[in-house]
Order: structure tokens, then sequence, then C-alpha cells
């Protein structure tokens, strides 16, 4: 109940989620932000339901 509450403020508060995020050709964004320092963080999830992915960094380098 707490994380879907977290998610709803989530999406509601960030308007570049859709902007900027680290997910590939094949994958939907669930949710996705940019921090203060440039970085970007994304949940990616393949669009046949197969995996869910975090990915934190930059577009040119992926820290995790």
């Amino acid at each position: 109940m707490k994380l879907s509450k977290f998610l709803i403020l989530l999406a509601l508060t960030s308007h570049s989620a859709v902007a900027k995020n680290l997910c590939g050709n094949a994958e939907s964004v669930v949710f996705s932000f940019e921090t203060k320092t440039q970085k970007i963080l994304s949940v990616c999830r393949e669009i046949s339901n197969t995996y869910l992915v975090y990915r934190f960094g930059t577009e040119q380098k992926l820290e995790l």
C-alpha cells in the first residue's frame, strides 16, 4: 500500500520523468527521474513482462 502511494506521488511530482530515462527500445518506463547531480534513475519493464530492471547513472556511463 505504501509503495503504491509513493509511486503515485512520484509520478505526480516528476515532470521530467518521461523526458529522460535509461530504458532500451524493447522496454517501457515504470518510472524515471533525474537527480540534482544530473544522474538518471530508471526502472524499466521489458515489453512482454519478462523482466524488470533498475538502472542508475548517465546515458554515457551506467553505474548500477
